[in-house]
């Protein structure tokens, strides 16, 4: 549990972001590996739906962003430091989306810009924590 706490979980979607980029494209070059849909469900409508594994790593993103927000709120003395982390883990994500042509897809854009906002957040949410404490002892 203190891994969750001390790590960017937005690094730990990249990298599983990665993986199927680069590994799995090693074994169907040319396919869309991020297109595949590896389950259907069928909705009480009738309708059968699946999401496709890009669907299914913004939705991952959408979780870990929520988690992120959470563990803005506290104010410990490594909280800067994983706020820092966490951008460094954004700048990956901008760099990546410039410069890398397997990732130039929406999903990816879409996690960068939620790491982006889980260190806005996470600033934002720190710094004002710290003045409302400064203040209430001052």
């Amino acid at each position: 549990m203190a891994f969750i706490r001390h790590v960017p979980l937005f690094a730990i979607l990249l990298i599983i972001y990665n993986i199927f980029i680069v590994y799995f494209a090693r074994l169907d070059p040319g396919g869309d590996i991020l297109g595949f849909i590896p389950i259907k469900f069928r909705l009480p409508s009738g309708r059968i739906w699946g999401p496709s594994i890009s669907d299914m790593l913004v939705l991952s993103g959408l979780f870990v962003l929520y988690i992120e927000i959470v563990k803005a709120t506290r104010t410990a003395d490594s909280t800067i430091v994983e706020h820092t982390f966490s951008m460094f883990v954004f700048l990956v994500y901008l760099i990546e989306f410039l410069l890398v042509d397997a990732v130039g897809d929406s999903a990816f854009l879409i996690l960068a810009c939620m790491s982006f906002l889980d260190v806005v957040a996470g600033f934002t949410i720190t710094f004002s924590t710290a003045k409302r404490d400064f203040s209430v002892g001052g």
